[in-house]
């Protein structure tokens, strides 16, 4: 993550691990990921395999949003994401999290 606020599309105001879904697309492209389409959903089983998970929405004070990115994985039955700002490497709590959409990546 350190990376990645080094950046210079990387706003300061952002280095609480929070972007909107260009910023995301915009990073994904410097390490040779795509970003598919932004899928609205609250349940966690419609994520594929592997994705990138939009949960605990911001709003500015001019209307934009923003939000907390996780990686999803699913391994066999277990569903897991990688959260940066989380103390623990594989979160598996996922009813504490409020999703609101994914973004499937893939490599370009």
């Amino acid at each position: 993550m350190q990376v990645a606020l080094n950046m210079p599309l990387w706003k300061k105001s952002t280095a609480t691990y929070y972007t909107d879904f260009s910023q995301l697309r915009k990073l994904l492209q410097n390490y040779g990921l795509s970003g598919g389409r932004r899928m609205p959903t609250k349940v966690w089983d419609k994520v594929p395999e592997i994705g990138i998970a939009a949960i605990n929405r911001r709003i500015d004070a001019n209307g934009k949003e923003y939000w907390h990115w996780v990686v999803f994985q699913r391994h066999d039955e277990e569903l897991t994401v990688l959260d940066p700002r989380s103390k623990s490497e594989n979160r598996t709590d996922l009813g504490r999290m409020k999703l609101f959409a994914y973004m499937p990546i893939e490599k370009i």
